[in-house]
């Protein structure tokens, strides 16, 4: 998919190069997003974007927030409202 079609899922990320805060939690989640939009973007089908899209930002903050990511995904998942099967997932 592209950068375009994936913006409209985005609750941190609206383009450009860096991210508008200095905020941690929210500058952590802008690059997850970010990465989903542009890099990992072939990652996400069409049929299930959502899901996928949720399923790509969890997993970039859990493998390079691994002792906060909890933290960092409380305010995600307030936000992004994923689905209890992706937040079950990754807080086992």
């Amino acid at each position: 998919m592209s950068e375009n079609e994936l913006l409209k899922y985005c609750h941190y990320y609206s383009g450009g190069i860096k991210s508008p805060s200095q905020n941690r939690v929210f500058s952590a989640l802008w690059q997850a997003e970010q990465m989903a939009c542009t890099d990992l973007a072939d990652m996400i089908s069409e049929t299930n974007t959502k899901d996928d899209f949720d399923k790509v930002v969890f997993a970039f903050i859990t493998k390079w927030y691994p002792y906060e990511y909890k933290s960092i995904l409380d305010d995600y998942i307030k936000n992004a409202n994923p689905s209890q099967a992706i937040i079950k997932a990754y807080y086992n």
